[in-house]
């Protein structure tokens, strides 16, 4: 009898510990449904809009891409990369991206203003001091430019953001020197590059030369990038050449036209 009263007990705290396992459980498991349903209808992208200005249609492209974000996860949105995507398909505007609750994201639009430059043909080809190998000699090829041109006549345009040149317009610190008219893709080109540096590093001076930009920027080095990168390419480059700058005392140039940044 005292043997039966005991695997009784045992019994009962064995079906004890399977109900509070099994309350465990379904604690757990209600508590991970709550957060799937929760992100479902709160981090999850279901809805994009697209803003401009003028209240005018977003382009086909534009909603076309946003409506590829939707299911997506509000967590896993890489903005800077998605920023970068929209921007070509829209090199004409300035584009602003918010992430809200209840899983949404909107695209805010701002027109670019047309681009001052003054455009130079059929020179003689500088000589700059970077492109010797004796760095004893190496100068500002800002400051070479500015000595060559200062012989030079060049005409002032309006630069837009499809690569079309108008004459006229202020006098500019933007100055594009070319051998013979380029086509537009090049100058369009050209456009969303000094675009989005200025947005980054805000420009006070800039020459563009054999598929180079050479640019100046306030307290920085004099900064060198291939013409002929995208915006992506750009993206991590332009971030880092305030560290770039403070690596060492004295640099004079950040040449970002190579697979890694070249100090000198």
């Amino acid at each position: 009898m005292k043997w039966s009263n005991q695997f009784s007990k045992k019994t009962a705290r064995r079906y004890q510990l399977q109900i509070k396992r099994s309350k465990s459980f379904t604690i757990i498991l209600f508590i991970i449904v709550v957060l799937l349903v929760t992100h479902q209808l709160l981090f999850t992208i279901r809805q994009t809009d697209c803003h401009l200005p003028d209240n005018s249609t977003c382009s086909v492209e534009l909603t076309n891409f946003l409506s590829t974000q939707k299911g997506k996860s509000l967590f896993l949105v890489n903005k800077k990369k998605l920023v970068s995507s929209l921007q070509e398909l829209s090199p004409a505007s300035q584009i602003q991206l918010e992430l809200s609750l209840p899983g949404k994201l909107t695209l805010n639009i701002k027109s670019i203003q047309p681009l001052a430059v003054s455009v130079f043909l059929n020179y003689l080809e500088p000589s700059l001091s970077l492109d010797s190998s004796r760095s004893a000699n190496l100068k500002s090829p800002l400051g070479e430019l500015d000595s060559f041109v200062s012989s030079l006549s060049g005409q002032v345009y309006n630069l837009f953001p499809s690569g079309e040149l108008v004459p006229g317009g202020e006098a500019s610190s933007i100055k594009l020197l070319f051998s013979q008219k380029p086509p537009q893709q090049k100058l369009k080109q050209i456009f969303i590059l000094i675009a989005t540096i200025n947005h980054a590093l805000p420009i006070t001076k800039g020459y563009h030369l054999n598929n180079s930009l050479y640019l100046a920027s306030t307290n920085l080095p004099d900064i060198i990038i291939n013409s002929n990168s995208s915006v992506e390419e750009l993206s991590g480059s332009l971030q880092a050449i305030p560290s770039l700058a403070k690596i060492k005392e004295g640099i004079k140039i950040i040449d970002l036209r190579f697979k890694h940044p070249v100090i000198r």
